[in-house]
């Protein structure tokens, strides 16, 4: 991340500065918007509790797998990480619920 609050392991192959794999990640994170996670859409304040509290903790595992390095002082790496998943995780309940098309069987 460009605010250096996370720096990535040694990747030759990078997709907008990030490496490939946690690219793909964060893509199939966004496929759960519509369907698995769809329950959060109507509780924005615990899907924001979901990405403060989760993202933290993935990326912590991330780094125990040497994947990632967490700036940690004063908690800036954590702390950011929370924040901005906190609201990205509300957003894009939203923006997937804006975004879907009515099913067929509707028509």
């Amino acid at each position: 991340l460009s605010h250096g609050a996370v720096v990535f392991a040694a990747d030759p192959v990078h997709a907008a500065g990030a490496p490939l794999w946690i690219a793909a990640l964060w893509a199939l994170f966004a496929t759960l918007q519509r369907h698995g996670l769809a329950w959060l859409a109507r509780r924005p304040a615990l899907a924001a509790l979901f990405g403060l509290v989760g993202s933290p903790l993935s990326y912590a595992a991330a780094e125990r797998l040497g994947a990632v390095e967490v700036h940690d002082a004063f908690a800036r790496g954590p702390l950011v990480l929370g924040v901005t998943w906190a609201a990205a995780v509300p957003a894009g309940l939203w923006l997937a619920q804006r975004t879907a098309t009515p099913s067929r069987g509707a028509e």
